[in-house]
């Protein structure tokens, strides 16, 4: 019962308490584990193999289809259902 409680509270932090260390941009606004987790996926598909940034529209594309993805996926894991 107590592990129970522990894992749902850790699945309600992870989605909503903004971690002020946590910014997807260096100037951005703090954001929550989860916010970050999907910006930095996101961002991992916007640099090619040598390390420079992607800025087609190609590449826009594929990277918001991935974290699509991976949100469908987290909030799956997350629910509470």
């Amino acid at each position: 019962m107590v592990r129970l409680r522990m894992a749902a509270l850790t699945v309600k932090c992870f989605g909503s308490k903004i971690v002020p260390a946590l910014r997807c941009t260096m100037s951005g606004p703090p954001v929550t584990p989860l916010e970050f987790l999907l910006c930095r996926h996101k961002q991992s598909f916007l640099v090619d193999s040598s390390g420079l940034a992607e800025r087609s529209a190609a590449s826009s594309q594929r990277a918001e289809g991935e974290a699509d993805s991976l949100r469908s996926l987290m909030d799956q894991l997350l629910s509470e259902d």
